[in-house]
């Protein structure tokens, strides 16, 4: 039988696994972010075992963390856990090109939107490939792309700060030069 299975449900199987391999703690510092109801009263998560503190942490991996995983990815993980799915129904959503990894992870340009797969900050306030600094990033795109060859993200100390599984969930769109400039 051929299963096929929409892309909120991979995203939601997707995200309540990553919730349960998650650190606590940084599920509750996830927590304890400023969020708005629908009448821009703050909203306070003190239960964190309560239906509602779950579901909020499902939607937000899944809308959040997890926005536009590739249809690709979620079809090998759900496989890999034992699903026998051969097809994901619905549209990837659409995500920008960090400028740093090549990975198509930000869901805007030059808003300051931190990259999931290199942590490479795209503020915009550099040339494209040039030596010029990066005032977030602390220093310039070559040697941020530099890093990202050498540890994975755009520096050292961002490591621990980068999806593990970012360079096989989000689409690379570019490869480098022996320069650290785009092809």
């Amino acid at each position: 039988m051929t299963k096929i299975i929409n892309r909120i449900q991979a995203l939601n199987f997707l995200s309540s696994f990553e919730i349960i391999l998650a650190d606590r703690d940084e599920l509750l510092n996830t927590l304890e972010s400023d969020y708005l109801d629908d009448n821009g009263e703050s909203i306070e998560y003190v239960d964190f075992c309560s239906y509602e503190v779950q579901l909020f942490l499902i939607n937000f991996y899944s809308e959040e963390v997890n926005r536009g995983v590739t249809n690709e990815f979620l079809l090998s993980f759900l496989q890999k856990n034992g699903l026998e799915v051969v097809q994901i129904e619905g549209e990837e959503e659409p995500l920008y090109m960090c400028s740093c990894c090549g990975c198509k992870s930000l869901p805007d340009r030059y808003e300051y939107s931190i990259c999931r797969v290199c942590f490479w900050e795209d503020s915009g306030d550099y040339e494209p490939n040039s030596d010029q600094h990066s005032s977030c990033n602390r220093m310039s795109i070559k040697t941020g792309r530099m890093n990202f060859k050498k540890f994975g993200a755009c520096s050292e100390r961002s490591l621990e700060f980068v999806d593990p599984l970012g360079k096989e969930k989000f689409r690379q769109e570019i490869e480098f030069l022996e320069n650290n400039e785009f092809f």
